[in-house]
């Protein structure tokens, strides 16, 4: 899965298995729904949190996340200053 921001909301595409390129949308998440996201780097894997304002928590696990620590920190950002 490839995900992007804009400043209203997560963005979702699913990657080419060829070239790992986002390849068809998903969907998105709007920001007002997203309460906290924080990332956790690992030896054998890396994870990431998107914390939701009901309660619910979204935890995706991947071998290797590209510049995931700086994803979450644009993205709490953008959460910060809505």
């Amino acid at each position: 899965m490839a995900m992007g921001l804009s400043s209203e909301r997560v963005l979702l595409w699913s990657r080419s298995s060829w070239t790992g390129r986002p390849k068809d949308f998903l969907g998105h998440i709007p920001l007002t729904d997203i309460s906290t996201a924080r990332f956790e780097a690992g030896r054998l894997g890396d994870k990431l949190f998107l914390e939701f304002n009901k309660g619910n928590t979204l935890e995706l696990e991947s071998v290797k996340i590209d510049k995931g620590e700086d994803f979450v920190n644009q993205l709490q950002a953008l959460l910060n200053s809505n």
